[in-house]
């Protein structure tokens, strides 16, 4: 299992799945005999960009144009450690390269912003929202801000 967490130091990059109720890193398991690195590089095109196919020669690019020096690894899983400022825009980059499409942005996101508020909710996306968490130690939810996201859910006014 491998992932990469996208980290800038003050906030990281995270996923909420809907199917398991969680917010997560990006990563997940291998296929077959990849390498924890691209197992990661492929766990972050299905999950961050959901993207239909996923070709050969683009996880090829990134392999090549990434640098996998910042790792940890615990219980079986491989983190790398990626910042936004310089690996996130690689991504951007080689995507843009090829012709794929996405299941869950209608072009093709070129920077963090744009990736975070661009975003379609698809009840069959792995990961539905993506959110930047701080970087703390013993994070909890105050259990009203938890009430005030599930008031909203069940909100039938639309918010404009």
């Amino acid at each position: 299992m491998a992932g990469i967490m996208f980290t800038d130091g003050k906030f990281v990059l995270a996923g909420y799945n809907p199917k398991k109720f969680y917010i997560s890193g990006i990563g997940g398991k291998k296929k077959d005999n990849e390498t924890p690195i691209h197992t990661a590089i492929r766990e972050v095109l299905e999950e961050l960009f959901e993207l239909e196919t996923i070709p050969e020669d683009l996880k090829n690019v990134l392999y090549e144009n990434l640098t996998f020096d910042t790792v940890f690894s615990s219980n079986g899983y491989t983190n790398f450690i990626m910042d936004f400022r310089y690996d996130l825009e690689v991504f951007f980059e080689a995507i843009s390269k090829f012709d794929v499409r996405s299941r869950v942005y209608s072009t093709i996101p070129q920077t963090l912003e744009q990736l975070l508020m661009t975003r379609i909710v698809v009840p069959e996306a792995e990961l539905s929202h993506l959110m930047l968490i701080p970087c703390v130690y013993n994070i909890g939810l105050d259990e009203k801000f938890i009430d005030d996201i599930y008031t909203f859910k069940n909100c039938e006014r639309s918010i404009r």
